[in-house]
């Protein structure tokens, strides 16, 4: 596992500069302490669980990334499945759960999961809009008659929006400040600079990286699902992450199959 040591040397290299994949694999340790300290996690598995069906034995996380929540989703589930197209993340995944492959939806059988989890704004990687699609009737696909998905995306934007998050932990002061910026065909430019701070030394290292998704007005994400065959959608704010502003942020949205 790469500790906050090791990315403060790198980021001390000549020519060091991630660029958007890296900020899951390279920088993937300032972006869990982070994501990670701020309740996400807990959140997130509180409205897995609140959408799960009683029977619930197979859990289908896509888009598993660091691996956190999917070990909390094998805690409470019989069987949790994490799937991530980047073999760096499954890597980094399999550190914490034990079921995490290299792939996406396509992959596995039709009606072999109760639940699947795409949080994280999973689906607003996956571009272009035909390809989203295709990946939302896939999960139509692999999930059961009655099971449900959970979804998270970014909210539509019309303007730019920031904000800055500080925290301080193993020695170091990491800040992160993230700009959103509204770009072409419903999609925005996600701006990162991390910081970090050697807080024995008072050394410093920073570095940006960019990153294009996709984002969704309620409206529109339910019209995909409804395309896609699923019945009694409804979204809502995501309101576990708190902060000014974070509601706007992004939303959630759940789906069944049908019986």
């Amino acid at each position: 596992m790469r500790t906050l040591d090791a990315v403060f040397t790198k980021l001390g290299e000549p020519r060091a500069t991630p660029t958007d994949e890296q900020l899951y694999t390279t920088l993937a340790p300032l972006y869990r302490v982070l994501y990670v300290a701020r309740n996400r996690i807990e959140g997130q598995l509180a409205t897995v669980e609140r959408v799960a069906p009683p029977d619930t034995t197979t859990v289908l996380e896509l888009g598993c990334g660091t691996g956190h929540l999917l070990a909390e989703l094998e805690s409470s589930f019989g069987t949790a499945v994490g799937a991530d197209p980047s073999p760096e993340m499954a890597h980094i995944a399999r550190e914490r759960a034990a079921h995490v492959c290299q792939a996406d939806a396509h992959a596995f059988a039709t009606d072999s999961a109760d639940v699947a989890v795409l949080l994280g704004a999973v689906l607003g990687h996956i571009r272009p809009d035909s390809a989203g699609k295709a990946a939302v009737s896939e999960v139509r696909r692999v999930l059961r008659p009655g099971g449900r998905v959970v979804c998270s995306v970014h909210r539509s934007l019309t303007k730019p929006r920031s904000r800055e998050l500080t925290r301080r932990v193993d020695g170091y002061e990491i800040t992160q400040h993230d700009v959103q910026r509204p770009a072409d065909e419903g999609t925005f430019e996600w701006q990162v600079t991390f910081g970090m701070m050697k807080e024995a030394t008072g050394e410093t290292r920073r570095v940006s990286t960019a990153t294009t998704l996709r984002a969704f007005t309620p409206s529109e994400l339910t019209a995909w699902f409804e395309r896609a065959g699923f019945e009694s959608i409804v979204t809502r704010p995501r309101e576990y992450v708190a902060g000014p502003g974070e509601t706007d942020r992004a939303f959630l949205l759940t789906a069944r199959c049908p019986p």
